[in-house]
Parts: C-alpha cells; sequence; structure tokens
C-alpha cells in the first residue's frame, strides 16, 4: 500500500515549543500576583500546574485554584497570558531542535501544514510569529479562535476544521505523541473519529493502559513505541516496538514503511512490552538517576573527576549526563507509571544494600558470589560487551 499522506497537524506546547519552564513560571507568577492582590498570595505548585497542562484555558486556570479562588480564574488567565507573551518576545521559550526545518521540509514535499492549540489567543499568535512559525502553515486556530457555539472537546473541533481548511479528508494515520499522563485521554477523543478504513496509533512508553484506549478505534489501532529519541538521524537499525491492538492493512503498511526506513521491528503484546520496560526503563533510568544524585552528593564538583577519568568512567559519565539533559517530567512519568515499577526499584534497592553488607561485614566470599551469579546471568552476553565497549571507548578515544 502507497503513502496517501498530504497534511499533517501540529500542536504548539510541547511539539513544536519548549515553553514547558516559561508556561510554569509564568502561571505560577500569575496566580501569586493576582491573589496577593486579593488578599494572601498563593503558591502553585509545578506538580498541579504540570498536571492540569492541555486542557481549554479557562478549564485550565479554574482546575489549578482552589474551590474559593475559581471566581479568579479569568483574572489570572489575563496576567498569566502577559507574562508568556513576554517570556516568548524575551526568548525564554524556544523551539525544539530542527522544527522549522523539519515544516520546511515537509512543505518542499508538497504536505500541507495546520497548528492547532489550546492556547489563549495572545501567546498563540505571539509564539508563531516570534518563532518564525505563521508563514510555514496554510492553516492555524487556537480555542479561543472558534465561533462561538463550538462543540467539545475543541481539540477535535480544531482538528475538523484543519482538515476542512486544508482540503483534505479525515486522515489515513492518525498518531498520537502526547505527554504521557495525556495519552490515554487523547486516544479516547480520536478513536470514535477516523475512518473505518484509517489507522490509529501511538508513540506512548507505556502500553497496555493506552492499547485499551486504541480499541475503541473505529478503523485499525496499533500501539507504536519508537525506542529511540528525537535527536536521531537515521531509523537504520533503531527499535519500534508494534503492539497489535486492531490489526488491518493500514498496520502492514505501517510495520513495511518502518522497515523500509530501516528499522527493526519487534511484535509482542502490550502486557509483555511494559514487562521489558520495566528492565529496559525502569531499572535502567533509576539507576543512572541514582548515580546522578550520588555524585551530586558527594560534594566533589564534577569538573574536579574529569582529569582522573578511565574511558570506561567518561563513557558512563556520558550516559548519566545525557539523561539530565533531558526532560524530568519525562522519566517521572515513565517510572511512575509502569505496573511492575515498585517491584523492579525494590529489587533494585535490596541488591544494593546486599552488597553494601558484603563490604560492610568484610565478607569477601558473599561478595564473590553476587559477582559471579551476575556472570553466570550474562552467560556469553559479558563478552560481547565487553567487545562493543571497547569499540565504543575507541571510537571515543579517536575524536579530537
Amino acid at each position: 500500500m502507497s503513502s496517501t499522506l498530504r497534511a499533517v497537524a501540529f500542536d504548539l506546547d510541547g511539539t513544536l515549543v519548549d515553553s514547558s519552564n516559561a508556561v510554569l513560571d509564568a502561571v505560577a507568577a500569575g496566580v501569586r500576583d493576582v491573589t496577593g492582590r486579593h488578599g494572601k498570595a498563593l503558591d502553585v505548585s509545578r506538580d498541579v500546574i504540570l498536571g492540569a497542562l492541555g486542557q481549554p484555558a479557562g478549564d485550565y486556570y479554574r482546575s489549578i485554584l482552589p474551590a474559593g479562588l475559581v471566581h479568579l480564574a479569568a483574572e489570572v488567565q489575563e496576567a498569566a497570558t502577559a507574562l508568556e507573551v513576554a517570556a516568548m518576545q524575551d526568548g525564554r521559550d524556544h523551539l525544539f531542535p530542527r522544527v522549522r526545518e523539519t515544516l520546511d521540509a515537509l512543505r518542499s514535499r508538497g504536505f500541507r501544514l495546520a497548528c492547532i492549540s489550546n492556547a489563549q489567543l495572545p501567546y498563540f499568535r505571539a509564539a508563531l510569529d516570534h518563532q518564525g512559525l505563521a508563514e510555514r502553515f496554510d492553516h492555524s486556530e487556537c480555542q479561543e479562535e472558534l465561533p462561538r457555539g463550538a462543540k467539545r472537546p475543541f481539540k477535535s473541533t480544531m482538528l475538523r476544521r484543519a482538515l476542512v481548511a486544508l482540503e483534505v479528508d479525515a486522515a489515513d494515520v492518525v498518531m498520537v505523541a502526547v505527554p504521557m499522563a495525556h495519552a490515554e485521554e487523547v486516544v479516547a477523543l480520536y478513536a470514535p473519529l477516523v475512518r473505518e478504513d484509517a489507522l490509529l496509533c501511538d508513540i506512548n512508553s507505556l502500553k497496555a493502559d493506552v492499547c485499551v484506549a486504541l480499541a475503541e478505534s473505529r478503523g485499525e489501532a496499533l500501539g507504536t513505541h519508537p525506542m529511540f529519541g528525537p535527536t536521531v538521524r537515521s531509523l537504520r537499525r533503531q527499535k519500534v516496538v508494534l503492539c497489535d491492538v486492531k490489526p488491518g492493512p493500514m498496520s502492514a503498511w505501517w510495520q513495511a514503511e518502518l522497515g523500509r526506513m530501516g528499522a527493526e521491528v519487534i511484535r509482542c503484546s502490550p502486557e509483555h512490552h511494559d514487562a521489558m520496560m520495566s528492565i529496559v526503563q525502569v531499572l535502567t533510568h533509576f539507576g543512572i538517576i541514582a548515580m546522578g544524585r550520588a555524585l551530586r552528593a558527594t560534594g566533589y564538583p564534577l569538573a574536579s573527576s574529569l582529569p582522573y577519568t578511565s574511558p570506561i568512567y567518561r563513557l558512563e559519565l556520558a550516559m548519566v549526563g545525557r539523561l539530565f539533559s533531558q526532560k524530568p517530567e519525562l522519566y517521572f512519568e515513565i517510572m511512575r507509571g509502569n505496573p511492575q515499577g515498585e517491584a523492579v526499584r525494590a529489587t533494585f534497592l535490596r541488591e544494593a544494600q546486599a552488597l553494601c553488607d558484603a563490604l560492610a561485614d568484610d565478607d569477601g566470599d558473599a561478595f564473590v558470589q553476587a559477582f559471579l551469579e551476575v556472570r553466570d546471568y550474562f552467560a556469553d552476553e559479558a563478552e560481547r560487551s565487553m567487545e562493543l565497549s571497547d569499540q565504543i571507548i575507541e571510537t571515543t578515544m579517536a575524536r579530537p
């Protein structure tokens, strides 16, 4: 089956514009300023602000205020919006890497582009204009620009309006790419809207719950998890996990398309996927974050250890630094949301404590036994790991 994609619709914040810190600061400051003018200034936590993101603006500001202060929502919205616009104009909001280049490449290939958002009108237009995005979209609309009486959910209404404006039929493939906390909600939103011969899929890092929502699709549905980040330049040898929900011709086309681009496709059930992610993601990320925290807790500046680094220590530092260069909210959701996450973390802590006990008790036999058990567990993989790490170290050391 050949691709018939003709248009792409984007959300704004979190998709094109990396605005999380500026938005959090603006909303917190808006709440504090307005409530301060009406009595006692209120500090709203980042968790509350983050947890409410994605709602229409009016609902959003009402949801972050205590019941006794909901009547201030409109005033807080006005204050926060002004601060968000100022942050955008001051450069505190910025585009994710290669956004303009990606949009230009899509346009050069004949795709028509739309941007829709629940953001407030002043911020939405300021963001598009300031970041040089306005001229790249054939259609753009935010919730406040919808005609009076528009039906909820507003994102669905805006998407339908965008398809009409772009003069395309309902999409052949709908890919849901939103923060993990909102994945099921958004999938449930679009499941009844896709065509019966279309494909609904997602890129969530957990699969069991979102695949239940995908099963409500009018058309085909396929859980998708790309096991790589947005900085990769090619799909060659990158792994993509696919979980069948409602398979059919479009699902087969999508798998073939991934293979054509060089990806290695892995098929499994949603439950098996989440079990494997408790190891590949939860255990690994938890260990790396714990190492980063321990490094900081030593009190030694990181730079002080660099002159003494062995190649393998430098490689381990790179893995730690790579994780901490990314968004903490993503790692929180990955580790919090996995149904086996708590058990895996408990296992990590138990094994770490056993090693501490062996060392504290000067029990060399226990330490050696623990070491050899892991060697047996790795079996032939230990040798392959040595070869691979040697290759990586040689490549790293060859750099100027």
